[in-house]
């Protein structure tokens, strides 16, 4: 858990660049889990963030 905290605080001090990566990656495990093709559930992320 404490592992997870650091990375969120790490992605919130490193700013942008980190979290753009932090959500591809997200979405290559929905991807996964869903079993659609990661760029899909990627411009499905930046449709739901605006």
């Amino acid at each position: 858990m404490a592992q997870l905290e650091d990375g969120q605080a790490r992605d919130r001090a490193s700013g942008t660049r980190s979290r753009m990566r932090a959500d591809a990656h997200t979405a290559e495990k929905i991807a996964e889990h869903v079993g659609v093709h990661p760029s899909t559930v990627r411009r499905h992320q930046r449709a739901m963030s605006g």
